[in-house]
């Protein structure tokens, strides 16, 4: 596993100092955040001073700064600064570093009134950075991009020409968001959804029931029988749907399932096998053709976002679960 492990850093170098994007999903602090949690896990420094020179390349922002979102810009680079100076990847100050940046972020979010839904993805950034501060306007921020997520949630549910698939994908990240995080959740939403799910309204989703049923654990939403019967439907049907086409996901997707899977390997064993069959292939030539089969032709193929990057940050975080290592930090990074 560790000649894999370098031989996929080696590509992601190979792809990194020609980047012109320098965000978390398609650019350099991306492949920043993989290479620092695998130089760690290797004891590589020269794979650490890549990693480093790639951060602080991201860092200079340029033409960039005035782009705010978390996929490509400030408040996505924030979050791997921030998550490397938490996990003592990296010795620094974030308010030297980052402060005004990050002040600009929940002064845009404080102010905006029209269409708060759009940045969700910001959660991931003010998270960190209310568990940093413990500043009541980061959590105020946090608190109103979860409602104006749950307003647009049931616009969506009760509009009967949704995609379905958009609302069910849009739906999961939110159960993720709150259940990770302990938010409160909307009851009335989760509500609405079960009661169209019950009527085969929706597709089954394992993620969907992997949430809330941590979110029954966590008391959030109340523990009865029909909820119950929500939960176990959409894992069974899930999982045979899995167990049928197991070459259906792209990575991106399939990492996160597996992610879920590790949360009870022993019950979910056989279909953390059958996902994980091309991914840990031992000849270098057949793992490079079953990622890329895997990776939309959309998708930029070294990237964070649905490419190599996520993958190597995955290998790193099996190891050290086989190991029996610390890894409850990943939740952050494998969940985005």
């Amino acid at each position: 596993m560790q000649k894999t492990l370098y031989n996929l850093t080696s590509y992601l170098l190979y792809n990194a100092y020609s980047l012109k994007s320098i965000g978390i999903y398609n650019g350099k602090a991306g492949l920043s955040l993989s290479l620092f949690e695998t130089a760690r896990y290797l004891q590589d420094e020269s794979i650490e001073e890549h990693a480093f020179e790639l951060l602080q390349e991201s860092l200079v922002l340029g033409e960039n700064e005035d782009d705010l979102t978390f996929e490509n810009g400030i408040s996505g680079i924030g979050f791997v600064l921030l998550y490397l100076i938490q996990n003592q990847f990296i010795d620094a100050s974030f308010d030297e570093l980052f402060g005004e940046y990050a002040k600009r972020i929940v002064s845009v979010v404080k102010k905006e009134t029209t269409l708060c839904e759009k940045l969700f993805p910001h959660i991931h950034f003010l998270a960190l950075l209310y568990e940093a501060t413990h500043e009541n306007e980061v959590y105020e921020c946090i608190l109103k991009i979860r409602k104006a997520k749950e307003e647009s949630l049931k616009q969506q549910i009760r509009n009967p020409e949704i995609s379905k698939f958009q609302f069910l994908t849009d739906f999961m990240d939110y159960l993720r968001m709150v259940s990770n995080h302990r938010y409160p959740v909307s009851e009335s939403l989760v509500r609405e959804y079960a009661g169209l799910y019950q009527k085969n309204k929706f597709a089954s989703r394992f993620e969907i029931a992997f949430y809330l049923e941590r979110l029954i654990e966590q008391k959030q939403i109340e523990n009865c029988g029909f909820m119950d019967k929500i939960i176990k439907a959409n894992k069974s049907r899930a999982l045979q749907n899995i167990k049928n086409h197991p070459d259906q996901f792209p990575l991106a997707a399939q990492i996160d399932l597996l992610y879920l899977f590790h949360q009870n390997p022993g019950k979910y064993k056989s279909y953390m096998a059958l996902l994980e069959k091309d991914l840990f292939v031992p000849d270098l030539k057949d793992l490079q053709k079953n990622l890329l089969r895997k990776i939309p032709p959309n998708k930029f193929i070294p990237a964070y976002e649905a490419g190599i990057a996520r993958f190597l940050l995955y290998a790193v975080y099996t190891n050290l679960k086989k190991e029996g290592k610390e890894a409850a930090r990943f939740i952050s990074v494998l969940q985005l």
